[in-house]
């Protein structure tokens, strides 16, 4: 019974722990959290749906998500030990962790973008044809 009530406490304080860390981050970092959820559940589906799951593919964006959130730590970091601030266009200031994030959450909602259109949901006609120009310049949006 003692060794129930040690590990209740136990998982009460790490998700206290988890709370407190995500209250503790900018709105931006957060959305940026949510916002690569979102991207890897939605690139599965539509993998899924075009039948072309690779757990190559899968593990290089699994690292590339890894790598955006360690460089918005790091720019966080570094803008908390410089003192560096970004204003923003309507007003506001943000740290520079929370500039680096907004920029990736952009990425990032290109690329839901994307999934939904492979994933054959429905989508407006010039969304697709500016999804079709990125792909032309860039080969991946």
């Amino acid at each position: 019974m003692e060794a129930l009530n040690i590990l209740v406490r136990a998982g009460k304080a790490a998700v206290g722990a988890v709370v407190a860390f995500f209250l503790g981050l900018h709105m931006m970092i957060q959305l940026l959290v949510y916002a690569i959820a979102f991207d890897i559940v939605t690139g599965m589906v539509a993998a899924w749906i075009d039948k072309s799951i690779d757990s190559a593919v899968s593990r290089r964006g699994m690292g590339r998500k890894l790598m955006e959130l360690l460089g918005v730590a790091a720019a966080e970091m570094v803008g908390r030990q410089l003192d560096i601030e970004v204003t923003a266009p309507w007003g506001g200031v943000w740290g520079l962790g929370a500039a680096v994030a907004g920029y990736y959450c952009v990425h990032e909602a290109l690329s839901i973008t994307e999934n939904l259109a492979r994933a054959g949901v429905p989508m407006p006609e010039w969304v697709l044809v500016r999804l079709k120009q990125l792909v032309d310049q860039n080969g991946r949006v």
